[in-house]
């Protein structure tokens, strides 16, 4: 994959962890995101502001999450990279350490679609 879509993957969880939403436009405008399948509730999210629901709903149940990837790995025009996050959740205090992997599938260099899946195989 070009190192312009890694970059667009990359700037994109950068700017979450600061939680600056000013990496939007790293999403194409119909762009489909999945809320990680453990977290009760999880379902789909839909364009920027999808994307933004997306990110509140971590951050009001986290406080402070931070995502980091592997190298992701090319299959046909999507990424694949293992993940993980860390936070403290927001009501129990606890410290949340979670793990997966992602695919970000791309589309004129910019995320088009974000699932989550427990494993490489799935």
């Amino acid at each position: 994959m070009p190192t312009d879509e890694v970059a667009a993957v990359r700037r994109l969880l950068d700017a979450f962890n600061r939680g600056d939403f000013s990496a939007l436009d790293e999403l194409d405008p119909r762009a489909e995101l999945q809320d990680e399948p453990r977290i009760p509730g999880a379902g789909w999210n839909y364009g920027a502001d999808g994307a933004v629901r997306w990110a509140v709903k971590l951050w009001q149940s986290f406080g402070r999450l931070a995502f980091d990837i592997d190298e992701p790995t090319e299959i046909a025009d999507c990424l694949v990279t293992r993940w993980q996050a860390t936070g403290v959740g927001k009501r129990s205090g606890i410290r949340v350490d979670m793990e997966g992997h992602c695919v970000f599938c791309m589309r004129d260099a910019k995320v088009w679609r974000v699932e989550f899946f427990e494993s490489r195989e799935a």
